[in-house]
């Protein structure tokens, strides 16, 4: 409060909110602590309120949402005291111990307080959406047969309705089965691409802007890939979309998470691959885009999508082409190659797999739309393989190359 904005750089502002958000947070925490009290001793009563939401409602115009917030950080202290400390030294969030306390009501608590140590270690340095992503996998990992029996309701789920508005104009949706959901969404996108480049190219030829958006080209690429639009569209070809899957090897065929067996090739040719990068296997990871386990990942797709181990053996002959892709029990990828300059098709997959959004901390751009960058730079002896490769959406990219003064290999300081 004391801080003088006015003359403050741009980088002073953003360090300053920084402080600022770190201070709420904390406060928030104590808050929370004090609410938790006094509801535990009925304050609220002697005020002629019925609790503490009805208290902070009336009292300080909070609704609900926070006041459930405020009680939520407060009871963590006995609920979760490992995340209570890590919560008191700025180490997590508020959303960190919100995550933890949701989960808390689908898992057994005896399983929770046994993991609390690990799931800490991941929630620190990690934001709350990617600790939210690493406690789905423990979850699933901890109740495999839940996992399954949800799988199996989501596939229940799907349907799909249309209609028609009142001048004519065609209205659908609904829901489908996950996997066929995202193998439908990777061909949609992938002929919606096709159909940006020829716009690109057509724009290009005839000196006009593109005037098609986005939302235009994912319906058109829809009708092109039911077969009636009025062209094959780029390429003169439908697309071939892929479903590839990330699992542990020996999971392809065996239920059981812990068999860590070379399997046999698989019959699309698939390649086997990883997800974690060398010296990833076996600890816990606190980065929650390389997998705690390289012995034990989950099967999942380049979404994040979980998938049940029952389920994995059935897709060659289920979903279209699926490529399985891969993790030594050491955690290194199986293709460790080196290429030139630039990353090759495979490369370029097995980071998407690796890392699914951009390597920037907090940034949560999907990988379809991130680049494919040397973590040490290829102009300063960086090779060109999967462990010095990482996603970072353009912004990142083009910031990273900006603000790295370091000389580049063969050059003088």
């Amino acid at each position: 409060a004391a801080t003088d904005a006015r003359g403050l750089s741009r980088k002073g502002y953003a360090e300053l909110l920084v402080d600022l958000a770190g201070l709420h947070d904390q406060c928030t925490r104590i808050t929370g602590s004090i609410a938790d009290t006094t509801d535990t001793i009925a304050a609220p009563c002697v005020v002629g309120e019925k609790s503490v939401t009805a208290l902070l409602r009336a009292k300080s115009k909070v609704d609900r949402q926070q006041s459930r917030r405020f009680l939520t950080a407060g009871r963590c202290r006995y609920r979760f005291p490992t995340f209570d400390a890590a919560h008191r030294s700025a180490a997590v969030t508020v959303g960190h111990v919100e995550v933890i306390a949701g989960m808390a009501k689908r898992v057994d608590s005896a399983q929770l307080a046994a993991a609390e140590p690990y799931l800490c270690a991941v929630a620190v340095g990690s934001t709350v959406k990617e600790f939210a992503t690493a406690c789905a996998e423990w979850e699933v990992l901890a109740d495999p047969t839940e996992h399954f029996d949800e799988y199996l309701r989501a596939q229940a789920r799907r349907h799909l309705y249309v209609g028609n508005d009142l001048f004519g104009g065609l209205h659908f949706g609904g829901t489908a089965d996950p996997l066929q959901g995202e193998t439908f969404m990777a061909a949609v996108d992938q002929k919606a691409d096709e159909l940006f480049r020829a716009d690109q190219a057509e724009a290009a030829a005839s000196g006009h802007p593109v005037t098609r958006t986005n939302a235009q080209r994912r319906v058109d690429a829809l009708i092109e890939l039911l077969g009636l639009g009025h062209g094959a569209g780029a390429g003169g070809r439908k697309p071939e979309p892929v479903l590839h899957l990330l699992c542990s090897c020996g999971q392809t065929t065996n239920c059981d998470p812990r068999q860590d067996s070379e399997p046999e090739p698989n019959a699309s040719g698939g390649e086997v691959s990883a997800s974690g990068r060398e010296g990833s296997g076996g600890e816990a990871n606190a980065d929650p885009h390389r997998m705690p386990s390289a012995t034990n990942i989950y099967p999942q797709t380049i979404s994040g999508r979980l998938i049940p181990h029952r389920i994995v053996s059935d897709l060659m002959n289920t979903v279209g082409k699926v490529e399985i892709v891969k993790i030594r029990p050491d955690g290194t990828f199986i293709d460790h190659s080196t290429a030139g300059r630039a990353f090759t098709p495979k490369q370029k997959l097995l980071i998407d797999l690796h890392d699914r959004t951009c390597r920037h901390p907090g940034c949560p751009t999907p990988a379809r739309y991130c680049d494919h960058d040397h973590i040490v730079p290829h102009s300063r002896g960086g090779p060109t393989n999967i462990a010095n490769g990482q996603l970072l959406c353009r912004f990142h990219h083009q910031w990273k190359h900006r603000n790295d003064t370091r000389p580049k290999a063969g050059r003088a300081p």
